[in-house]
């Protein structure tokens, strides 16, 4: 709840940033850039690191590298930025997200945590991903959490799917199985 908790959005781009987190609608969100950080993250209750390039676009071997380094580079800084902090002022938890992506795909299986990741390039990112996250200071909590599809009508897979629908070329998108 944002009424009761000071947002800060660590970004470094501050006009996406505020395209998303419009200043007018969220009264107590900060938007930083790269230089301020360290003051956001020092005397936060709590890190939570959704960073990296989005993955639905053709991938290059630059964009491979970037989706790589958009998450390992943001990850390792965070996880700097706390290393940094003094004791009282450093994070309890970081909270970070890497994506279904390190299970890879199955018609049969069900995944679920303990479940090895996959040898291809997307479990690849994630592994290096959690690898920079864990490498967190002992007495911070570190919770890892594997996002799957993103599906927002400005952006993400659902906008790409739109269209496909709306010409009577999509299907049933599955059937999600939650405990």
């Amino acid at each position: 709840n944002v009424d009761k908790h000071r947002v800060r959005v660590l970004t470094r781009s501050r006009p996406k940033a505020l395209s998303n987190f419009p200043v007018k609608d969220y009264l107590r969100i900060v938007i930083a850039e790269e230089a301020e950080w360290r003051n956001c993250i020092q005397g936060s209750t709590a890190a939570i690191n959704l960073v990296g390039l989005p993955i639905s676009t053709r991938w290059s071997p630059e964009i491979k590298k970037e989706i790589k380094n958009s998450r390992i580079r943001v990850t390792s800084k965070v996880v700097d930025l706390i290393h940094g902090s003094q004791d009282e002022l450093r994070p309890k938890v970081l909270i970070s997200a890497t994506a279904v992506g390190y299970y890879g795909t199955s018609e049969s299986r069900v995944f679920d945590e303990q479940s090895p990741s996959r040898n291809d390039y997307l479990a690849e990112v994630c592994r290096e991903w959690e690898a920079a996250a864990l490498r967190v200071n002992k007495d911070v909590r570190v919770e890892l959490i594997h996002i799957g599809v993103v599906l927002g009508k400005e952006g993400g897979a659902l906008a790409k799917m739109i269209p496909l629908f709306m010409m009577f070329a999509g299907g049933p998108l599955g059937q999600a199985i939650v405990d």
